[in-house]
């Protein structure tokens, strides 16, 4: 699993890829920026996640980081 510091990188700079893993949907910048305003860190929207949808997520982050 990518770390915490990673983890941020993505939902800050690419938060449009773990969005529709997790909801299965593909979001608009403004719909991003809300989420990003609502929850400022990936744990504050990561903690909100059910486990199919962190299960998702955590796919994507292992992708891009490779672990």
């Amino acid at each position: 699993m990518p770390t915490s510091e990673q983890c941020e990188a993505v939902y800050h700079c690419g938060i449009g890829k773990i969005l529709t893993a997790a909801y299965q949907r593909e979001f608009s910048m403004q719909e991003s920026c809300r989420c990003k305003t609502k929850y400022p860190s990936f744990e504050d929207w990561y903690a909100t996640l059910n486990a199919d949808q962190q299960q998702r997520v955590d796919k994507v982050l292992v992708f891009i980081y490779g672990a």
